[in-house]
């Protein structure tokens, strides 16, 4: 009857940490078969880490963790052997703002997604939009940060940090214009027109033209802090009509998914 009682306990775990990954998105960061998941219960959201690794004996340990603006989970994680394929965090519910993301860290094989990003401006938002699964579409070994964003990419990604439709987001273009390139002005007026702004600061910005039909959105765009004069595209020959580059579009992307 112990035994029994005992084997009925272990399935009974088991199945709370399947659980996990039921209904939930499984984000492979491809360092080696790391997956995380989130759920929100009892006024607790949890973070679950499971190595899916092919090394015999590995397993993970997190070691640390922090929580940015209340939206992103910053995991730090070793894997070594003879450790558990399992491992969680939590947090109490009001603490955070859901949807969360997470950001994984092996910190003795530290993991980037394009072989491009290390040390640029839009690392970190990059990451972002990688590890909560909105760069899909984009499997090439480099994100080229700085090739013009195309209007489809723009409006896909849009989409999905402000949980709108793509159709909802343009307001813009026809079908046959999709793949030509967004300019900085008219990422701008889709997204500031496809977000609710509450609190806005009011500034001043030189580098913008008073005159430009999109004026006033790209002014929210920066009210917002969605992009900031610290920008080396507002610093350096700045205009509504430049094409939007990759790199840019990202920073962007993610303080809006951050701040919707």
């Amino acid at each position: 009857m112990g035994a029994c009682k005992a084997a009925v306990a272990a399935l009974m775990t088991l199945t709370v940490m399947l659980s996990a990954y039921i209904g939930y998105t499984e984000a492979d960061t491809l360092d080696g078969g790391v997956y995380y998941a989130v759920r929100e219960e009892g006024g607790t959201v949890y973070v679950s880490l499971r190595w899916a690794g092919s090394g015999s004996g590995e397993g993970l340990r997190i070691t640390g963790f922090s929580v940015e603006g209340a939206k992103t989970f910053r995991i730090d994680y070793v894997v070594t052997n003879n450790e558990a394929t399992f491992a969680e965090i939590s947090i109490g519910a009001s603490q955070v703002i859901m949807p969360v993301n997470a950001i994984l860290n092996r910190l003795e094989k530290p993991f980037t997604p394009y072989g491009d990003i290390a040390g640029r401006e839009c690392e970190r938002a990059v990451r972002i939009l990688y590890d909560s699964l909105l760069l899909t579409g984009f499997r090439l070994a480099d994100f080229q940060p700085d090739r013009a964003m195309r209007r489809d990419e723009f409006l896909s990604l849009a989409a999905a940090v402000t949980g709108r439709r793509a159709s909802e987001v343009n307001k813009l273009w026809g079908a046959g214009e999709l793949t030509r390139s967004v300019t900085f002005g008219e990422a701008c007026y889709l997204l500031s027109g496809a977000m609710d702004f509450t609190m806005l600061k009011r500034g001043h910005y030189m580098n913008l033209n008073a005159d430009h039909r999109y004026f006033e959105e790209v002014r929210t765009i920066f009210n917002a802090g969605l992009f900031t004069v610290d920008e080396s595209a507002y610093k350096s020959g700045f205009s509504e009509d430049k094409p939007l580059s990759r790199g840019d579009a990202a920073i962007m992307l993610s303080r809006a998914m951050v701040a919707n």
